[in-house]
């Protein structure tokens, strides 16, 4: 479900209060958008940007006082290792009956016919060119970027830097790290993870991890499947 399909929301919060959630923050005000509230766990140092916005730190007080219908919620935690811990509260709070937020940072490029699903977030001089496919939850990180006919499934993380050539297909929940180049026509699995810095010419299995020029898979590094 995308942005364009979604009720209008009288109100934006925020689940994490780390650097992730503070550039997007800034995103926000960018696009002349406010953030209402923080969702935070219990005992979670809130940081000085956030301390004038009321904080809720469990569903039941977010549920009461932002209630789905007039909400939408932005997921402002990045990669923890891996994406499982995105995928994860994704897929909670849309449980609880919430959609999320796309944010779209003003200085970024978006080609035609480019398809966005719920809650993406495209981050400042990052470029998605034309045919691209973005499932549910996914990151466009600070000046990466995407070439022709991508398809990017959901709780992708493509952090900065990153050069995804044409025709490319990331499996459900991989981390595609700062500076990676991934050669045209490849799969990257599912829950894969590519180092910073590497550059990949061969498929990627599922969880696997790999790193270097050119790519091989790390010893002793798989992940986990989805």
């Amino acid at each position: 479900m995308s942005d364009h399909t979604l009720p209008p929301a009288q109100h934006l919060v925020m689940i994490g209060a780390g650097g992730h959630a503070r550039v997007l923050l800034d995103a926000l005000a960018e696009n002349k958008q406010q953030l209402s509230a923080l969702c935070l766990p219990p005992q979670a140092p809130i940081p000085p940007w956030g301390r004038a916005l009321p904080c809720m730190t469990s569903d039941a007080e977010l549920v009461e006082r932002f209630p789905p219908g007039i909400t939408r919620l932005i997921l402002g935690i990045g990669s923890v290792a891996t994406n499982h811990k995105r995928m994860h509260l994704f897929q909670h709070y849309q449980s609880l009956g919430y959609r999320f937020a796309s944010i779209l940072h003003p200085h970024h490029y978006q080609a035609r016919e480019v398809v966005l699903g719920e809650g993406c977030q495209i981050m400042a001089g990052a470029i998605v060119q034309t045919a691209c496919i973005l499932h549910d939850n996914v990151i466009i990180n600070t000046r990466a970027t995407v070439d022709h006919e991508c398809v990017i499934d959901s709780h992708v993380h493509i952090a900065p830097g990153a050069v995804l050539s044409g025709g490319i297909h990331i499996g459900c929940a991989a981390h595609i790290g700062t500076g990676a180049v991934i050669i045209q026509g490849l799969h990257i699995g599912a829950a894969a993870l590519v180092a910073a810095g590497a550059v990949v010419v061969d498929n990627v299995p599922d969880g696997t991890a790999v790193a270097g020029v050119p790519a091989k898979p790390m010893r002793h590094k798989s992940l986990p499947h989805l």
